[in-house]
C-alpha cells in the first residue's frame, strides 16, 4: 500500500471524511507515531469546530512530507471508522495501476499493469460430535470441526 496512492484517495474521500469523522483520537494517533508535531498537535486541538478541525488535519496531511502519513492515517481509522478504511481499501483495489517504465530501442514504451484482485471469502464451519463412554460410566463428547472455504473472485 502506498503512501502517494493512499494520499490520492483520501483526497477524493475528504468530504465524507470531515463530515463523518470525529478526529480527536486520529490525532492522539498521528502524534503518538510522530506523524504530526507538537505543534500541529496543539494548534489542531484548539480548533473548537469538529468538522473544522477534521478538516486542517486532513490539510496538514496533505503537505506532510512524512513517507508513511496516509498509511498511518489508514491505520488511525481502521477501529472507529471501518466503514471509511473499507472504502478506502475499495478504491485501491479497484484500480488498475499502469506504470511507464521507459521507452525501448526501437522507439516502443514498456509498461507495468498491475491488477489486484479482490477475493471474498465465506466459511462455513460444522462440528460433529463423538461420544466415549468410560468403564465407570462417564461420557465424553468430543467436537470435531469440519471447515468449508468458499472462495469468491471478482473485480
Amino acid at each position: 500500500m502506498d503512501n502517494e496512492d493512499l494520499k490520492q484517495v483520501f483526497r477524493k474521500l475528504h468530504q465524507n471524511i470531515v463530515r463523518q469523522v470525529t478526529p480527536n483520537s486520529v490525532i492522539d494517533y498521528l502524534f503518538s507515531k510522530e506523524i504530526i508535531n507538537e505543534d500541529d498537535n496543539a494548534h489542531l486541538l484548539e480548533i473548537p469546530i469538529r468538522g473544522d478541525r477534521c478538516r486542517e488535519l486532513l490539510s496538514i496531511l496533505y503537505r506532510s512530507t512524512h513517507p508513511e502519513a496516509f498509511v498511518q492515517l489508514r491505520l488511525a481509522l481502521v477501529d472507529d471508522y471501518s466503514w471509511i478504511v473499507d472504502e478506502v481499501d475499495e478504491q485501491l483495489s479497484s484500480a488498475t495501476a499502469q506504470l511507464h517504465l521507459g521507452d525501448t530501442a526501437d522507439g516502443g514504451q514498456i509498461f507495468f499493469y498491475q491488477l489486484i484482485i479482490k477475493l471474498e471469502v465465506h466459511s462455513v464451519v460444522k462440528l460433529s460430535s463423538t461420544t466415549l463412554r468410560g468403564q465407570s460410566g462417564h461420557t465424553l463428547k468430543i467436537y470435531k470441526p469440519q471447515v468449508h472455504l468458499d472462495v469468491k473472485k471478482f473485480f
